[in-house]
């Protein structure tokens, strides 16, 4: 038995971080399960020690319904050695990031319940001086009953201007759901947790977030381009809570909400029906949601109506200005995707041609994003039927990839041989999981499937 401090036994681990790991434990004087995370090896040396335990005291001055509680923060001894460890509330129910990927978007009434109630607990951080950094589906907890809970404060700053727990512009938080201004370095504010929390909703909506491909992609795209609306990517949303998300991804932090308004306007949103996504050519129609609303005074409904008019019109204007940017490009130059031209193929399932080779490499590349990214789901569809059938289950290749917190591509990908419906791609990436950077190498060989290319086997895989 592994116990803590003499008070905390760890009973199993939940999971690892990027510098501490989680264990489910239990508080030995108070009879109650906690959650217990403790900085790892490596990462506990006096100043880090003295932060991590700073960020525990500074969660722990949070006490809502929709933040996870911070119940001790110290240091003690386990198993011989002093470590430093944060004591928090356990929520057993699993995240938004994990319901997304398991049930896809959400409807309308689930995500505003769920968007209303992190919005009130960012409020309430907001109010006592707390800006969390680091908003995304993963850090929003869901108990039993369905209760959404904003967890990890663990890179959460003081608003103190007398205490730097970073220097000036170094970046913490997940570029996938970051604001312009801490991509940029900049001074961050509680607005930069609302445009993250706006990117949570936007990928419960969408089933993805507002910009994917590989970190510095993502990051450009955050500070220089408008995310297409939800309702055009498919989601099937009433207007205001559509204009809600996108006013809280206006590039100029004034132009976005406060985190007590935005819960305002989520609760009281209009109750016309949801709007009919466009037609897309190739995919399937989906099926048309009607939002269930809650009843809410008409005083606090023209009151949330107002603030929702005056946040588009500031979404305008940001639009306007963002409008001349220059943007970073989607796709890789050409020389990434190595040599082999355009070539069309043999008719296969569909009678569909082979698209250019070059292709082929691009398909390797955006199932590595994918991956990187946590959007599962895209990285899946990028694997033949039959690999598909090889590796058994989403679930088995989520596990393969869902500790991977970036990928960087070493060589290539580059095509080395196409013949007909078939493609061979090169590529070295480096893979930085919690234990280390691991490199792999190998070539793809890519299939035609329906005039795409899907990855169909892996050869003469390496690893170090």
């Amino acid at each position: 038995m592994r116990v803590l401090g003499g008070r905390f036994v760890l009973e199993r681990e939940l999971g690892i971080g990027g510098m501490a790991t989680v264990y489910l434990g239990r508080d030995e004087v108070l009879d109650r399960p906690v959650a217990v995370k403790i900085l790892r090896g490596g990462f506990d040396d006096p100043e880090t020690a003295g932060r991590f335990r700073r960020e525990g005291r500074t969660a722990a001055r949070l006490s809502h319904p929709n933040v996870v509680q911070v119940y001790d923060a110290g240091e003690g001894d386990l198993e011989g050695r002093r470590v430093s460890y944060i004591v928090m509330e356990y929520v057993p129910g699993g995240d938004l990031g994990r319901l997304i990927r398991e049930r896809g978007p959400l409807p309308e009434g689930e995500l505003r319940r769920i968007g209303a109630a992190v919005a009130a607990g960012l409020a309430h951080a907001h109010g006592r001086g707390v800006i969390h950094r680091d908003v995304k589906p993963p850090n929003v907890l869901l108990d039993e009953q369905g209760t959404p809970k904003l967890a990890d404060f663990g890179i959460a700053r003081v608003l103190d201007a007398t205490v730097q727990a970073t220097r000036t512009g170094v970046y913490l938080g997940t570029a996938g759901y970051s604001s312009p201004e801490q991509l940029r370095g900049e001074r961050i504010t509680p607005k930069s947790d609302v445009y993250s929390l706006g990117a949570t909703l936007y990928c419960a909506a969408v089933g993805s977030p507002p910009f994917t491909g590989l970190p510095l992609e993502v990051a450009s795209q955050h500070m220089t381009k408008e995310p297409e609306p939800p309702n055009r990517r498919g989601a099937c949303l009433g207007r205001e809570l559509e204009a809600a998300i996108m006013a809280c991804l206006a590039k100029d932090p004034a132009a976005r909400p406060e985190a007590a308004e935005l819960r305002e306007i989520l609760l009281a949103a209009g109750t016309e029906p949801a709007a009919r996504p466009p037609k897309t050519k190739g995919r399937p129609a989906r099926e048309e949601r009607t939002a269930v609303l809650p009843s809410r005074p008409p005083r606090r409904r023209r009151r949330a109506r107002r603030l929702l008019a005056a946040l588009a019109a500031g979404l305008l204007l940001a639009a306007g200005v963002a409008g001349g940017w220059g943007l970073l490009h989607e796709r890789l130059p050409d020389q990434w995707w190595g040599s082999g031209g355009r070539q069309q193929g043999e008719d296969l399932s569909g009678g569909r041609p082979a698209p250019p080779a070059r292709a082929a490499a691009e398909a390797v590349f955006n199932m590595y994003v994918a991956a990187a990214t946590n959007d599962f789901a895209t990285s899946w569809s990028y694997l033949s039927e039959s690999y598909q059938e090889r590796v058994g289950s989403l679930q088995e290749w989520e596990s393969r990839y869902e500790t991977v917190s970036y990928v960087q591509f070493v060589e290539g990908p580059t095509v080395v041989r196409a013949s007909g419906d078939e493609a061979r791609v090169a590529f070295t990436v480096q893979e930085t999981r919690p234990e280390g950077v691991r490199t792999v190498s190998g070539v793809w060989v890519c299939v035609n499937e329906n005039g795409e290319w899907k990855l169909d086997r892996l050869l003469e895989e390496g690893s170090g």
